[in-house]
């Protein structure tokens, strides 16, 4: 079995940015680095212009620009002390050089992030006492390797011009100096020197004036002495000071606040213009008087003609997964903006077509379609076949009717099929037509089908022609629902929903659904339930069981319409209907839109259809991912056809869920929390103007329209946690705990207003709590507390000692996981009969622990006899194995499989409908891991192989081969995930877990490359095999339908 990872989206966490001056020779272009990737935007940005994203495999360190007089090129510097520059080339990003960041004096390269650039020198910081020069000449970096300027700790520096550079210094005794050298591709030295105070930690070149930058004044610098000083009426630490001309300077603090300081004469005033969360270097734009002052998460900045507007918004790393519903998730991060995840269909296209109207089509057979014109401003009406490979309009020996609009068609089997146009029924088994005045509707079933004449007239025919049934209604029908013999028929007349059964000539009406307008049923689960699709935002699923126990126990005399056929009339009777409304067998789900259509795919899954698509599976509706306005859709044979309402037509095939996931950018406030209650309510806090709330809302689809706010009080500094009170028979309304600092307070739910209960002061700030069990766990760095609610009062049940720096927790009905940021994982279990004292109580107990040192950064478990997973802090991800071995403590967490995803992890969730784990990272990437991947059922030539774990391992070898030439295809870039996996100072010896995407890479090689990585692992599979093994694996880790 194999554990696999994967990439659903790419970091949300802005690491740099630069500004690229004809770029393309035409435009300028913005480049952004987030995390391993870059992305190219042309600037200013504008709606359906090109992007282009780069993937670089490594942290990016540094963006540096460099411009010749009619295009630019980019330098990237990479966490690895790799370097690339990257050019843009024929629509495309190429690398023009690769190579290693090196030192003149052979010392390692450290992570620093400082530059500075002048003509076409370049001085980098390479560690935190050197610097390092390149020349940049020919469209590449250029090593001068007798530039060896090594000092003590570096605060600035800056390129004067090309024979002089100056750095500002942090030496012993806390004494800043500030000092200028001279220099040539030979040799350097110093010419100057400024001694400064401690607090003194940057400086700039305004004009032609040198001033160092204090916590609240600017120093001038001349000659070597202190000539002015410029006071300035704040005490914040600057993090950047940007000269904009002689007159003005843009000012950011450590904290992110813009100031905007102007001089006249010896006048200074400033203004505050805003803020910035987590601010990184800022870049000049355009003319050079735009300045874009960019966020590693949240809103970035551009300052342009004295005012700051928001250029773009990031949302960061995700830090909690909040469960809207079974296949809905959250992804909350520490800004307004969020993730909605949806676990929804993919629709992977294989075929499209377009028209120059609108049209509705079928599957023929493997690869022909039928297509009719359904455009009203078109009276060429006619059905036409097109083949699937050709794309065109193919003549086809098979008879049917070309010159009508069709309205429904049904395989029977490969041959025969049935035809439904506006007026007649044409069936290919015996080549007949049925003629009829205008077919309003239809509903096709296994061995039999309806259509609705005049939309009052129903005809039950088989699929060879045979009339069955007929019978009359005295309202209209505008939609039907056939499955055996049972019938469910919608009218918009009386805005109801009616069952028809029918047997033999006995016909049963029952009223399910009243004061309800329907434009499409369906039936699923067996004929258990119908669903029925309102025309917007709701569809409705009716419960059949209570009409399946009257049908059977019904006697003649009651509610019976007798239907002799003599001679094909309609003998006319009056309906009886007994009336079976009821809300509780109606379940109401939400589906955004105006909407027009079912499509069935199995028992348990419809696709619902208008302006917005969704999936409803097991009585959950979740948005298809990509999806556009349709007007008809077919499934046949795992095949499914939609026409769309832009005029085309497109296939798909291999149906398969995954994740879909958007990101919301419309809510005015930060959603910390939503947890669900009861009676599809849903309680969030959120943070807004400096002030928490509690909100209470029904539409999940839309939190920041629709809900009640309800204000807590003062604002506390911190919000911890907020959980559902399950209660006991002392209480019945809703109730949830909410943690605010140290202090626990339970809150009542009642319909209009929510009101604290109870109040309790913790002894520490907690990292976390949940409810189960009948009591409320507070986790604390060094214990956990239980604590129980009687409905008045909190008290306290026990308190568990824990390894003492827990960092992260997670619970299953099984165990309670903790993660400790020194030591590892713990699995705790409650015991809800400990004796202490001769009394019983509930109380914590280890019952298994892992060994060694990693120090967690998040985890989960997934209960008995399951997997456990973490995330250390070195970005190792560890997959855990229970075993009934002792250690020093308890029972063993054995290490079984682990890789390297580039970052600590600041969320985990278990997505139960998908079998997998969301992991969200530190630097704002999500991934998917997924376990027990089984790939022996693979076709293979050497059969003994797959016998044990024959295939598995010898896969594995050939991972492990792909890892080692990864990185020599490409180009000596290295990739995060492909290092050794140490733990306690030394390395695991156990299988990796894959990371499919570097499988999907492998695929998209060319065949002289797989061969060389096969023929290195010595494997014994063919090429072909490795392939089938690959696409098994990257299918596998999708649920398929």
């Amino acid at each position: 079995m194999l554990s696999i990872t994967s990439t659903i989206l790419k970091s949300g966490q802005l690491t740099g940015i630069a500004f690229l001056k004809a770029f393309d020779r035409e435009n300028n272009y913005i480049v952004q680095s987030f995390g391993t990737y870059l992305k190219f935007r042309i600037f200013p940005f504008q709606l359906n212009l090109m992007e282009l994203d780069y993937n670089i495999y490594n942290d990016v360190l540094l963006l540096i620009p460099y411009e010749y007089p009619d295009y630019s090129i980019l330098l990237v510097i990479m966490a690895s002390a790799k370097f690339c520059l990257l050019k843009y080339q024929n629509g495309n990003i190429i690398c023009i050089q690769k190579g290693e960041i090196t030192s003149s004096f052979g010392s390692d390269i450290g992570s620093k992030y400082s530059y500075s650039l002048f003509k076409s020198l370049l001085l980098i910081q390479i560690y935190q006492e050197g610097l390092q020069l390149y020349l940049i000449k020919n469209e590449k970096l250029i090593f001068i390797e007798n530039f060896d300027f090594f000092a003590s700790v570096i605060l600035q520096f800056q390129l004067i011009d090309s024979n002089h550079f100056s750095v500002l210094l942090r030496k012993f005794q806390n004494i800043t100096s500030y000092e200028v050298y001279q220099f040539n591709l030979l040799q350097f030295s110093r010419i100057s020197e400024t001694s400064l105070l401690k607090d003194y930690h940057n400086f700039m070149i305004w004009g032609k004036k040198i001033f160092a930058i204090g916590s609240n004044n600017f120093l001038e610098i001349k000659k070597g002495k202190i000539s002015d000083k410029i006071n300035i009426n704040y005490n914040e630490k600057i993090y950047d000071a940007i000269p904009i001309n002689n007159a003005n300077i843009l000012i950011i603090t450590i904290s992110g606040v813009i100031y905007f300081l102007h001089k006249i004469s010896n006048n200074i005033s400033i203004e505050k213009l805003g803020n910035v969360e987590k601010p990184l270097k800022t870049i000049r734009v355009s003319n050079g008087n735009d300045f874009i002052i960019p966020s590693k998460i949240g809103p970035t900045k551009i300052f342009r003609n004295g005012t700051l507007h928001t250029l773009f918004d990031l949302p960061g790393k995700i830090i909690k997964f909040p469960k809207i519903s079974p296949r809905r998730f959250l992804g909350l991060t520490k800004t307004k903006l969020y993730y909605d995840i949806l676990f929804t269909l993919i629709l992977e296209t294989c075929n499209i077509f377009s028209f120059e109207y609108q049209v509705k089509s079928w599957i023929f057979n493997d690869d022909t379609i039928l297509v009719t014109n359904y455009s009203s401003n078109d009276n060429s009406n006619y059905t036409s076949l097109y083949n699937l490979t050709l794309k065109e309009k193919i003549d086809h020996e098979c008879n049917f009717m070309r010159d009508s609009q069709t309205i429904g068609f049904q395989k029977i089997n490969r041959e025969n099929f049935v035809q439904i146009t506006n007026n007649k029924i044409f069936f290919s088994t015996n080549n007949s037509v049925i003629q009829f005045e205008k077919i309003s509707s239809y509903s096709f079933s296994d061995d039999s089908f309806v259509i609705c004449d005049n939309n009052t007239n129903l005809y039950l025919y088989t699929y060879d022609g045979k009339e069955l049934s007929r019978v009359s209604f005295e309202f209209q029908i505008n939609s039907l629902a056939l499955c055996d013999r049972i019938l469910a028929i919608s009218s918009w007349e009386t805005s109801s929903v009616y069952i028809y059964f029918i047997t033999n000539s006995l016909f049963y009406l029952f009223k399910i659904m009243d004061n309800i307008s329907i434009v499409d049923l369906v039936f699923i689960n067996n004929k258990r339930n119908l669903v029925a699709l309102s025309h917007k935002d709701f569809c409705y699923v009716y419960d059949l069981k209570e009409i399946t126990n009257e049908i059977s126990c019904v006697k003649p005399e009651n509610f019976i319409i007798e239907c002799q056929i003599n001679d094909h009339d309609i003998r006319e009777q009056n309906v009886l209907i007994k009336n079976l409304y009821s809300k509780e067998n109606i379940i109401k789900i939400f589906c955004c839109g105006f909407h027009s259509s079912l499509c069935k795919l199995s028992e348990n899954e419809v696709l619902i259809y208008g302006e917005e698509n969704y999936i409803l599976k097991d009585l959950v509706a979740t948005k298809v991912k990509e999806s556009k306005s349709v007007c008809y859709s077919n499934f046949f044979n795992n095949n499914l056809l939609v026409s769309y309402n832009d005029n085309t037509i497109a296939l798909y095939k291999n149906l398969k869920y995954d994740f879909a996931v958007n990101l919301k950018t419309n809510s005015p406030y930060q959603i910390l929390n939503i947890i669900p209650l009861k009676n599809n309510l849903f309680i969030m806090v959120i943070f807004h103007d400096n002030q928490y709330f509690i909100a209470k809302t029904k539409n999940t689809s839309v939190f920041e329209k629709y809900q009640t706010l309800s204000k807590i009080g003062a604002a506390p500094r911190k919000f911890i946690e907020i959980c559902e009170i399950k209660g006991n028979d002392s209480f019945y309304e809703l109730h949830v705990a909410a943690i605010f600092n140290t202090t626990l307070s339970i809150y009542c739910i009642k319909k209009h207003e929510i009101l604290e209960k109870a109040s309790f002061t913790l002894r520490n700030v907690p990292i976390g709590a949940f409810y189960s069990n009948g009591h409320l766990s507070v986790i604390f760095s060094d214990s956990i507390q239980l604590l129980s609610y009687d409905g008045d009062n909190i008290t306290i049940i026990s308190d568990t000692p824990t390894q003492g720096s827990s960092k992260c927790f997670s619970f299953s009905q099984s165990y309670l996981a903790i993660g400790d940021k020194l030591e590892s994982l713990v699995l705790y279990k409650l015991d809800n009969n400990y004796f202490q004292d001769n009394a019983k109580k509930a109380i914590y107990s280890e019952k298994y622990r892992d060994c060694h040192e990693m120090g967690i950064s998040s985890c989960i478990d997934l209960g008995d006899n399951k997997w456990s997973f973490c995330v250390d802090e070195s970005c190792y991800l560890y997959q855990f194995k229970k075993v009934d071995m002792k250690n020093f403590s308890s029972n063993n967490l054995v290490i079984e499989k682990a890789c390297s995803i580039g970052s600590p992890a600041s969320s985990m969730a278990f997505i139960s409908e998908a079998n997998c784990i969301l992991i969200g990272l530190q630097n704002g990437v999500l991934i998917k891991l997924k376990w027990d991947i089984n790939i022996n059922d693979a076709n293979a030539s050497n059969e003994e192989v797959l016998h044990g774990n024959g295939l598995v391992n010898s896969f594995l070898s050939f991972y492990t081969s792909l890892e080692e030439n990864f990185v020599s295809f490409l180009g000596n870039f290295e990739i995060s995930c492909l290092k050794q996996i140490v733990c306690s100072n030394y390395t695991l010896g156990i299988p990796k877990i894959i990371d499919i995407n570097l499988i999907d890479y492998f695929l998209h090689l060319n065949v002289e490359n797989k061969a060389k990585i096969i023929e290195r692992s010595k494997s014994p599979f063919s090429l072909e095999l490795i392939e089938s093994l690959c696409d098994k694996i990257i299918l596998e880790s999708n649920s398929v339908i």
